[in-house]
């Protein structure tokens, strides 16, 4: 990048590569324009980064304070293109993550054999099960675990992560 003006009043960024503004490059990439753009929320977007193993700050290709100072994250434009590229997965896995599951649900949501996902459920969240039997409590429920998370630690196909 290079400084093309100095003034005190605007500072112009051009990329060198594409001779492009900044401020051009950062159009549309901000998060929450993003998740609006792609109707799921924000945190959705860092939920199926984390569960999937992509570095979500590794996709912020800039994070700008505001003059309140509250960052803002810029994503990287070849991320924002694979989140819109998935968009119909995004919404799926958002409305998943945000519901009340049993593991019945998760099986008919991903189709996997009802066996293995009782047994990963009882290893990874064993407070959901008393005498070995699922047993949802109020207090506990399991809305916020991803059922297509699941099926993806089980070996579930999900090769659209690899054109990352």
């Amino acid at each position: 990048m290079k400084l093309i003006s100095s003034s005190l009043i605007i500072k112009i960024m051009i990329n060198e590569s594409t001779n492009t503004p900044l401020a051009l490059l950062l159009k549309n990439t901000l998060i929450n324009q993003v998740a609006w753009r792609l109707g799921i929320r924000q945190a959705t977007i860092k939920h199926f980064c984390y569960d999937f193993s992509i570095n979500y700050h590794g996709q912020v290709s800039h994070k700008i304070k505001d003059e309140y100072e509250i960052a803002k994250d810029y994503l990287n434009p070849a991320f924002v293109s694979y989140l819109t590229k998935n968009n119909s997965f995004l919404i799926k896995y958002e409305n998943d993550y945000y519901s009340d599951k049993t593991p019945e649900i998760i099986v008919e949501t991903v189709n996997q054999d009802i066996n293995a996902i009782n047994k990963y459920l009882e290893l990874k969240y064993p407070k959901y099960y008393i005498n070995g039997k699922f047993t949802p409590l109020k207090k506990y429920s399991l809305r916020y675990v991803s059922s297509y998370f699941i099926d993806y630690e089980l070996g579930g196909n999900y090769e659209f992560l690899n054109k990352f």
